[in-house]
């Protein structure tokens, strides 16, 4: 097995080298038996199918009204990115840019990358550009935190449930629908794998 690189125990902080898997062998921690990562591969296609699921579903979710407020005889409804701009618009330049940001373009860009990665492993694009997109893929994707804009909906739903009427709307529907597509994506997405087959590249790409 050839050495790829290091990484860091999430649990103990010992650095292990990575190394090539047999298919279906995972790697632990030497000090504290943590999993570190795994050789579990999976069909492109199926990530594809999901990735591109969730990819469409990004735009209702973040783009049409989560929820309709009636409260007092005013209506109130709002997106994501509606909220965001709210925010901004009324001087909360950082709480409005993070709302944009981690809950609407975090998502996103996690999904047209990966998109763009299996895409590009189908057409056996260069290289240097999977790698690229694979090391930004890697960052931002810790990013895309749908699940605590998920929480605060549930709770300003049960708060506000016996002051006012509210109305769930079809952005909260499909916003629930991303939400399942990333995490199932988060479960199914095996970045040492990717980076094996990028790896198993290279002697033969001329293009690099």
């Amino acid at each position: 097995m050839s050495k790829l690189a290091m990484t860091a125990c999430p649990d103990c902080d010992l650095l292990v080298s990575l190394h090539h898997l047999p298919k279906h062998v995972h790697a632990n921690c030497p000090r504290c038996g943590n999993p570190l990562y795994d050789n579990r591969p999976h069909r492109l296609d199926h990530l594809f199918a999901l990735a591109f699921t969730g990819f469409i579903l990004w735009f209702p979710s973040c783009l049409l009204p989560l929820m309709e407020v009636r409260l007092l005889g005013h209506e109130l409804s709002t997106s994501i990115v509606g909220a965001g701009l709210f925010l901004m618009g009324s001087d909360y330049w950082f709480v409005g840019g993070m709302v944009v940001f981690a809950g609407a373009m975090a998502p996103f860009l996690t999904l047209s990358l990966l998109l763009w990665i299996l895409v590009g492993f189908q057409h056996r694009w260069k290289i240097s550009k999977l790698v690229i997109a694979m090391k930004f893929l890697g960052s931002i994707r810790q990013w895309a935190m749908l699940e605590i804009y998920l929480i605060s909906f549930l709770v300003a739903v049960f708060k506000l449930k016996d002051y006012a009427d509210i109305q769930l709307g079809l952005g909260f529907i499909s916003y629930m629908g991303l939400f399942t597509i990333i995490l199932v994506l988060a479960g199914q997405y095996n970045r040492h794998y990717m980076w094996q087959l990028i790896d198993m590249r290279k002697p033969n790409d001329k293009r690099t």
